[in-house]
């Protein structure tokens, strides 16, 4: 059974519903303070899978994620590795990474994403470009030739989304001209939504170990979810749940539940 580290504290705040789309998927799951992790209490190579769940970490002062993903950059461990560091080698050595909203926050202020080979941030998440916070639904498409299309079970989803600062803008036009080349936008708003390069809902690294993602999954686990169940002649498919499921098979789990 694939183990999963989901972190929470400090302003995270949706650990409970990654938890659920988890082991409703069939992994085992350990909820991780931050500071049990900065402790050493855990280790991310005793897991699978590292999660960054969505929510405002350090209340999303000086950007969102970025104050986490700066403990992350510059705290060491008791060997004298940094943890960003951690996190590189655990991927490196065949471990996911996957962060949703804050969680792809702090992965782009790492500079995990899109990651080449550097320790500069090459793309930020910005405020979406008519300055508001969106709390609403959106349709997404799948990109079949990324390097994660092995985890996408179909080729739309409908999702949830809620946040201000979700506009991917790049460094340079060398940058940009790499995410297209190698193909690293992994899922793209149907429509316009917040200004986005490329309209990137999800970005993954070049070897698809690591991936982040605007909109949330883990919030739409169940048909009733949807805001518009009541009004459909046949109940809607949770398509976050069946994510999450096609996510977890993919690792290798044999009794993942089918969907």
């Amino acid at each position: 059974m694939i183990r999963v580290m989901i972190l929470w504290g400090l302003g995270i705040n949706c650990e409970e519903e990654t938890e659920s789309a988890y082991r409703l998927a069939g992994a085992h799951t350990t909820l991780v303070h931050v500071n049990e992790l900065f402790n050493e209490k855990y280790r991310v190579h005793d897991f699978q899978l590292v999660h960054f769940p969505g929510g405002f970490s350090f209340g999303d002062h000086l950007g969102a994620g970025r104050v986490l993903a700066n403990r992350f950059r510059f705290k060491r461990t008791k060997k004298g590795t940094t943890f960003r560091q951690e996190l590189m080698d655990f991927a490196h050595n065949g471990g996911f990474i996957f962060g949703i909203c804050n969680g792809f926050q702090i992965l782009v202020s790492l500079g995990l994403l899109p990651g080449f080979s550097t320790d500069e941030s090459l793309v930020s998440l910005i405020h979406n470009q008519d300055g508001n916070f969106h709390d609403s639904w959106v349709s997404c498409r799948f990109v079949r030739e990324s390097p994660v299309a092995h985890l996408w079970p179909y080729d739309e989803i409908y999702l949830p989304v809620r946040h201000g600062e979700g506009r991917l803008v790049v460094l340079n036009d060398s940058v940009k001209t790499a995410i297209k080349e190698q193909k690293l936008i992994a899922m793209t708003y149907v429509d316009d939504f917040n200004g986005s390069f490329e309209h990137c809902a999800a970005l993954s690294d070049s070897r698809g170990r690591v991936l982040g993602m605007m909109p949330h999954p883990e919030a739409f686990l169940s048909p009733y979810n949807h805001p518009e169940w009541c009004g459909k002649k046949e109940l809607p498919k949770a398509m976050g749940l069946m994510f999450f499921k096609n996510l977890v098979g993919c690792m290798g789990v044999s009794n993942a539940v089918a969907y």
